[in-house]
Parts: C-alpha cells; sequence; structure tokens
C-alpha cells in the first residue's frame, strides 16, 4: 500500500511542480524582459526630457540676444553638473557646438575637447532627437542628442545627456533576484498547501479505498463493510461504486459449502446424463441394426412372393378367370410397395452411417440426379432451372438422395400444369442456403413439420405412389451434415423446399 501512495504523491507532486517551475520561469522571464525594456525606455525619456529642458533655455537666450555665440553663454557648465548630481544615473551632461567642440560640460576639465566618438558624431549630425548606444573612456553607455536652434532653420549646438548603459542589467538582476524570492516563497507555500490537499483530498481516500480492497482480496472483509469516503469528485464515485459492489457482494455471497454441494450434484447429473446418453446411443445403433436386418431379410421372401405369383399368372393365366388376375394383380402390386417401403427403410437406416465428408461439386451431383430422372422429367414434360452450384463439405451420395427425393416429389405432385421446378444456392454468413421450388398442388401450413416424420403421407397411394419416408430421409441427412430443412407452401401455390449445408470454411470435416 505505501508504495502506491508514496508513488501517486511523487508523481502528482512532480507535475505540479513542474508545471509550477515552468510557469514560473515563464513569468520572471517576462518580466525581466518587460522590465527591462519599460526601464530603457524611461531612462530614455527621463534623459530626453532633461536635455530639452537645456534646449528651451538655450534657444530662448539665443533668439534673445541676436548674435551671440552658445560659446559666450555663462552659467550652463554649473546646469551641467546639477543634472548629473540631481539624476541618479545620469553620467554626464554636455553642450556641443557647432564645430564639435564641447562647449559646457559637467566636468569642467573636458570643455573645449573636441568630440571624437563617430557613433556619437553622427547622432549630432542628424540634426534630430534620438538616442545612440555608444562609449566613453571604455564604458557602455547610451545618449539622448537634441538639437538646438538659433531659430527654425540655424542650427546652433547640440545638448547630449548620456547614463550608463550597464544601469539597466543591474536594475534587470536586482528585480529577477526578487523575483525569484517571491516565486520561490509561493513556490515553497505552494507546496506545502499541495501536499496537504494531496494527502486530505487523494492520498488519504485513496489509501482508505485500497485497504478495503485488499481486505477484500485477503479474505478478511467484511461484505457489510463500506468505505465512508462523501467527496462528489471521481475519488468519490469510484467509492460509490466499490459499495456498491460490496453491496451486489453482500446480496450475492453464497457459502461454500453450498456451492460444493452444487458442483457435487451437478457432477452426480452430469454421470448420470453420460450413462444414458451412451445407454441411448446403444440402442439406437441396436435399432438400427434391426431394422437394416429386419428390412434385407424381408427382401428375399417377398421377392419369392412377387416371382411365385407372376409365375402363376403367367402359367394358369387360361384357367383363371377375371378376378383371379385383378387379385394376383393386387397381390403383386402390395408386394412391390412392401419392397419399396423396405427399401426405403434401408435407405433410412442407413443415413446415419454413411461415408466421410469430403468436398463435393454440387452442380455434377444435380446434373446426375437429373438424368436418373430423366423418364419421369420427360413423361411429366417438366421444366428445371438451376443457379450456380457451390462446392460444399458432405456426402456425395447423400446429397444426391435429398436432390432426388426433393425433384421427384416435385414431378409427383404436380398440379394439371406441367412441373416447372427451380433449383437455386445462395451463400450465408455460415452456410450454403438451397432452395427447391415448383408449381405444384402444395401444402397447408398445418403440415410443415408432419411431412418430415416417418411413415407420414397427406394424399392416398393410389393417387400419389410413395412410401412416405423420402422427406424423412431427406431431414436425417441434412441433420448429419449439420443442417436444417423446412419447407415454404400453400395449397395451389406450389412449394419451397430450402435446406442449409454449413460452408467448408467454417465446418471441419465429419468422420463417423
Amino acid at each position: 500500500m505505501t508504495p502506491m501512495k508514496a508513488g501517486l504523491r511523487i508523481k502528482i507532486v512532480c507535475i505540479a511542480t513542474g508545471v509550477m517551475l515552468f510557469s514560473m520561469g515563464a513569468i520572471i522571464a517576462s518580466s525581466s524582459y518587460f522590465f527591462t525594456d519599460e526601464y530603457t525606455t524611461a531612462l530614455e525619456s527621463r534623459s530626453l526630457a532633461i536635455g530639452k529642458s537645456v534646449k528651451i533655455q538655450l534657444e530662448r537666450l539665443l533668439r534673445l540676444t541676436f548674435g551671440i555665440r552658445v560659446e559666450d553663454l555663462i552659467g550652463f557648465d554649473q546646469q551641467c553638473a546639477d543634472i548629473v548630481k540631481t539624476y541618479a544615473g545620469i553620467r554626464f551632461a554636455m553642450v556641443v557646438g557647432q564645430t564639435n567642440r564641447v562647449v559646457f560640460h559637467n566636468d569642467a576639465a573636458r570643455v573645449g575637447e573636441t568630440v571624437s566618438d563617430p557613433v556619437l558624431l553622427g547622432a549630432i549630425g542628424e540634426r534630430r532627437e534620438t538616442i545612440t548606444h555608444h562609449s566613453i573612456d571604455g564604458v557602455a553607455v547610451l545618449s539622448a542628442v537634441i538639437p538646438v536652434y538659433r531659430n527654425a532653420d540655424q542650427y546652433a549646438a547640440s545638448v547630449v545627456v548620456g547614463f550608463d548603459a550597464d544601469v539597466i542589467p543591474g536594475k534587470a538582476r536586482r528585480m529577477l533576484l526578487f523575483d525569484l524570492g517571491v516565486g520561490l516563497l509561493f513556490f515553497v507555500v505552494g507546496s506545502v498547501v499541495l501536499l496537504a490537499a494531496l494527502s486530505v483530498f487523494v492520498t488519504s481516500p485513496l489509501s482508505r479505498l485500497v485497504r478495503a480492497i485488499e481486505g477484500l482480496r485477503a479474505g478478511s472483509a467484511d461484505a457489510t463493510r463500506r468505505v465512508a469516503i462523501d467527496s462528489q469528485d471521481e475519488i468519490g464515485q469510484l467509492a460509490a461504486a466499490f459499495n456498491e459492489l460490496m453491496a451486489e457482494l453482500e446480496r450475492t455471497t453464497v457459502s461454500k459449502r453450498h456451492l460444493e454441494q452444487e458442483v457435487a450434484e451437478r457432477k452426480r447429473a452430469q454421470a448420470v446424463l453420460d450413462e444414458r446418453s451412451l445407454e441411448l446411443a446403444r440402442s439406437n445403433a441396436e435399432l438400427e441394426q434391426m431394422a437394416y436386418v429386419a428390412s434385407h431379410d424381408l427382401q428375399e421372401p417377398l421377392r419369392m412372393v412377387t416371382s411365385y405369383m407372376q409365375l402363376i399368372e403367367q402359367r394358369y393365366q387360361h384357367r383363371l378367370d377375371a378376378d383371379a388376375h385383378e387379385f394376383i394383380g393386387y397381390a403383386v402390386d402390395g408386394a412391390k410397395r412392401m419392397q419399396a417401403l423396405i427399401s426405403d427403410l434401408l435407405t433410412f437406416s442407413r443415413a446415419g452411417h454413411a461415408k466421410p465428408f469430403v468436398p463435393i461439386d454440387c452442380a455434377q451431383v444435380l446434373d446426375s440426379v437429373v438424368r436418373d430422372l430423366q423418364l419421369s422429367i420427360a413423361e411429366s414434360g417438366a421444366q428445371i432451372t438451376c443457379s450456380t452450384m457451390p462446392t460444399v463439405v458432405g456426402d456425395a451420395t447423400q446429397l444426391s438422395q435429398v436432390f432426388q427425393n426433393l425433384l421427384a416429389n416435385a414431378i409427383k405432385f404436380r398440379g394439371a400444369a406441367p412441373p416447372a421446378i427451380d433449383v437455386r444456392c445462395e451463400a450465408t454468413d455460415h452456410a450454403w442456403r438451397f432452395s427447391v421450388s415448383d408449381n405444384g398442388i402444395g401444402i397447408a401450413p398445418e403440415y410443415y413439420e408432419r411431412i418430415f416424420v416417418l411413415f407420414q403421407r397427406l394424399h392416398g397411394w393410389r393417387n400419389y405412389p410413395g412410401t412416405g419416408i423420402g422427406l424423412a430421409i431427406c431431414k436425417k441427412i441434412i441433420e448429419r451434415h449439420g443442417g436444417d430443412i423446412s419447407v415454404r407452401s400453400a395449397p395451389g401455390q406450389g412449394s419451397t423446399f430450402t435446406f442449409t449445408i454449413p460452408r467448408a470454411a467454417e465446418h471441419a470435416l465429419h468422420i463417423d
């Protein structure tokens, strides 16, 4: 718990410290820049103002005393000296004549010197108020140069007031130190307040929540215990969610003994279910074997009955009357029907024990079925249309049986018009959906399920011959392939039988 708490606090403090230091740095840097700029402007403005006051006095005297030279005026040496004494930061004040010779200076020793600094000479030569950066005696200075005119166009002299350029960096450094001191004070106070706020509003509530979670994980926490955090922020919402979780846990908790009993009961039930499933599988296998054997053994006696009845009819046809011939026909017909029924039963019993699944071309299967039904198609005048057929994974013989049963039914259960049969296939996400549509007599909705049950017939045998097993065989085959089969129909409006085969990409090969 302690590493989490320290880690969270350190992360928040580091982020806050970084933000505060960045903000302080930006504020101090901008403050220093603007202070330097404003202080420089203030010094320049003050120097210009001082120089202008001297200029005004000189111009007034020059205009009052016509023809007098600047050099002949008196009292300005003292005035220059007073300027340097009165205004802090002013290094010198002087008046330069027309010949660039110093006429007045706060330092009397410099009166009469000729200005040699090219930068200052250039500023004087511009004959306008300006601020210039130059050096005097190796010291960097900023000088305000103000021209003096006897009249509007007659230049007389220039007033030059200079101050040390080092004054500005010095002031800026002192301002920077002051800002740093104030910023450090606020940083320390802010850090203390931040740590206290983190402890009260973040780490302490989270610590209580973590202790509750660890207790729950260790199994020592009481499900009725709640974390008391009443804030409306995200931590409060987290605590509320935890309390709701505890309440839900309290409502849904069950004893370990009850769970063990339930698991044991489920295991016993599963064992019973497995045993019954094995018994059912054995019973189904025995029934299928019995049906296969019984059907196979019944074929031979029926063939003998049919053969001998036909032999009697042929050998004694002149000795038998019409009733005898009719009765023999009934017997032969019944025996053939029984043979067909037994044959279909054999097919039905074999539907669960067929070949392994392999990729098969449904187009070839359908072509083969159509060729086998060619006689029925020709007799009924049926028209069969097919869409593109896919390759599926399955048993070719069984799928051929499905197509043959559905097409044969479509031909057999026809109305007055010749059969029109349409076989289509479309792909869905997980299966191929086949449909066989016809224009036959149709089926009422209440018989949709019944027709797929073994031996169920909707019509008399004499009107529509058959055993009533064909659709049951189709259903068993399709279910073995993992699909389903259904019908959509209405009396007099034809029928559409639809069945699905799982697609090869999603269906593993099935091996019995």
